[in-house]
C-alpha cells in the first residue's frame, strides 16, 4: 500500500457517505463566507485612518458596482443562494440524524439538489460583489500596515477552525487522521521542508539576480518590515496551513472516496486551488496581456497543486505539503517577493517579473524540491503508518 492508501483509510472512519461528504464540503464554504464577513469588518476603518485616499477609491469602486440592474440581481441570487443553502442545510442535518437508511438517502438526495441550485447562485453572485479594480485596490490597502494584513489573514484560521469542527463533530473523526495517516502529526517533515525549500530558492534567486535574467532590487525599509515580517511569521503558516487543510487534505480524502485513481483526484483538487487564484493580482494582469500568458501564469498555479499532491502520495499524510506551502508564502513575504504580488509586504528584495524566465524555472524548482522530499523520505515511512480505521474514529 501506498502513503495514499493509508491517508484515504484515515478517513474512512465515522460517518462517510456521500451526503456526508457533501455537506461537508458545504458548510466549508458557508463557514468561509461567514469568516469574511465577520473577520474582515474592521478593515475599512482601518484603511481610512491609515489611507483615506485609498478608502475613498475603495468606496467609489463599490458604489460603481451598485446600479440599478446589478442591485436586483444582487438581491435575487443572494437571496436564493442563502434560502436555498439553509434548505440544503437542513435536509443534510436531516439525513444525518434519521436512523432509517431509504430517509436518509431521500433527505440526502434533496440536500444535493437544494446545494446545486445554491451553488448556481453563488457563481452569478460572486462577480457582483467584486470587479478587478476593487481587489486591486484592496490588495493595495494590505501593505498600509500591518493590521489591515493580519485581518485579512485571519480569515484562514477563522475558516480552519470551522474545517476542525466539521471533522471532529460533523463526520465524528479524529482531527488527526485529516493531517496525516501517523499517529501524530510528524514536525520534523514539515521544518525539513521549509529548510529544503529555503535552500533552492535562496539560490535559484542569487541565480536569477546574476546572470540578470531576473534582478533584485534592494527595498529594506527597517520602519515597516519588522511589523509585517513578524505578522507573516506568526499568521502565514497558518494561511497556508489552511489552505493545505481544506484542499490536499479534505478535499482529497473526499474526492479519494469516490474515485479510485488518485491522478485524476489530484487533478481536481488542483484544478479548484487553481480557480481558487484567479483573482490575485497576477492572474489579472496576466489577463491583460492575452489568454497565452494568463495560462501560462495559472498553469503555475495548478502545477503547484499538483507537486504537493505528489508528496502526499508518497508520504501519507500533509506534512511536506505544508511546509512548502509555508515556506514559499513566506519567502515570498519576507525575503523576496515581486511586483503585482498577492502578499503586498515590505520584503527585503522585490524582483520584477519575467514570465519566460521565472514560470519555467519556478516549475524546475518546485519538480526538484519535490524529487529531493520524496527521496529523502524516511523508509520506514509506512511501516509507522497507524492502523487507520480502528484510530481515525474519535
Amino acid at each position: 500500500m501506498t502513503g495514499w492508501d493509508h491517508y484515504l483509510n484515515a478517513a474512512s472512519g465515522g460517518k462517510t457517505r456521500w451526503y456526508h461528504w457533501l455537506g461537508g464540503f458545504w458548510l466549508i464554504f458557508i463557514g468561509w463566507i461567514f469568516a469574511q464577513v465577520f473577520l474582515t469588518s474592521p478593515i475599512i476603518p482601518l484603511i481610512e485612518s491609515a489611507d483615506p485616499e485609498i478608502a475613498a477609491q475603495i468606496t467609489a469602486a463599490s458604489l460603481d458596482m451598485l446600479t440599478d440592474d446589478n442591485v436586483q440581481k444582487l438581491a435575487l441570487y443572494g437571496f436564493g443562494f442563502l434560502t436555498l443553502g439553509a434548505i440544503g442545510t437542513g435536509f443534510w442535518i436531516a439525513a444525518r440524524s434519521v436512523k432509517e437508511q431509504d430517509t436518509a438517502q431521500i433527505m440526502g438526495f434533496m440536500a444535493l439538489i437544494a446545494t446545486a441550485i445554491a451553488i448556481i447562485f453563488s457563481v452569478k453572485l460572486a462577480p457582483l460583489l467584486s470587479d478587478a479594480e476593487s481587489t486591486k485596490l484592496m490588495t493595495q490597502a494590505m501593505g498600509l500596515n500591518p493590521w489591515i494584513y493580519i485581518c485579512f489573514l485571519l480569515i484562514f484560521p477563522g475558516t480552519l477552525i470551522i474545517v476542525y469542527l466539521i471533522q471532529k463533530y460533523w463526520h465524528s473523526r479524529s482531527i488527526t487522521s485529516l493531517h496525516t495517516a501517523f499517529k501524530t502529526y510528524n514536525w520534523s517533515r514539515t521544518f525539513f521542508a521549509i529548510g529544503v525549500f529555503w535552500a533552492i530558492a535562496a539560490m535559484v534567486s542569487v541565480i536569477g539576480h546574476v546572470s540578470g535574467l531576473s534582478p533584485l532590487k534592494l527595498q529594506f525599509d527597517p520602519s515597516r518590515f519588522f511589523g509585517f515580517a513578524i505578522a507573516s511569521l506568526l499568521f502565514i503558516p497558518l494561511q497556508s496551513a489552511t489552505e493545505e487543510i481544506v484542499i490536499r487534505g479534505y478535499m482529497n480524502q473526499g474526492f479519494g472516496q469516490y474515485i479510485k485513481n488518485p491522478w485524476v483526484v489530484f487533478i481536481i483538487t488542483s484544478l479548484f486551488f487553481m480557480a481558487l487564484h484567479l483573482a490575485n493580482p497576477e492572474s489579472t494582469s496576466s489577463a491583460e496581456k492575452g489568454i497565452f500568458m494568463h495560462a501560462l501564469t495559472m498553469s503555475s498555479y495548478f502545477s503547484f497543486g499538483y507537486l504537493l499532491c505528489i508528496l502526499i502520495y508518497f508520504e501519507g499524510g500533509l506534512e511536506t505539503a505544508i511546509g512548502v506551502h509555508v515556506a514559499n508564502n513566506l519567502f515570498a513575504a519576507i525575503f523576496v517577493n515581486y511586483e503585482g504580488s498577492v502578499l503586498p509586504t515590505p520584503s527585503v528584495y522585490i524582483a520584477s517579473i519575467n514570465p519566460s524566465y521565472d514560470l519555467p524555472l519556478n516549475m524546475a524548482m518546485l519538480g526538484l524540491i519535490t524529487f529531493i522530499l520524496v527521496k529523502t523520505r524516511p523508509r520506514s515511512l509506512i511501516d509507522k503508518i497507524k492502523a487507520p480505521l480502528a484510530q481515525a474514529i474519535s
